[in-house]
């Protein structure tokens, strides 16, 4: 199984022992509407690099935007290097999307 393969299959086990339902779509090429992990409300992005920089963080982010174009969900990367750090991104508006629909609600 490839690096990337592995690395969405994990992704999507640590965030089903969260609690949320996930589905992976292992695919190399990608595709709008089908994230490499849909974990809802999320739509999730999962690159592996041998060094992060925010350059590719933020590339990361992009495609998880165009790639979640046709669905409902929130746009996230989570990006992992070699020596095993893991990055979790997000555009700032989406992220006061989230803190708006769960946070910001329930404490009403």
């Amino acid at each position: 199984m490839p690096e990337w393969a592995r690395f969405q299959n994990w992704v999507s086990k640590q965030l089903y022992k969260c609690g949320l339902k996930t589905k992976v779509n292992s695919q190399s090429g990608g595709g709008l509407g089908r994230p490499d992990v849909a974990a809802d409300p999320f739509a999730i992005e999962c690159k592996s690099y041998a060094t992060l920089s925010s350059k590719t963080i933020i590339e990361a982010v992009r495609q998880a935007q165009r790639d979640c174009t046709q669905c409902d969900k929130y746009p996230i990367a989570i990006c992992r290097d070699e020596a095993g750090n893991i990055i979790v991104a997000m555009d700032f508006k989406e992220f006061k999307n989230i803190v708006m629909e769960f946070v910001v609600k329930e404490d009403s």
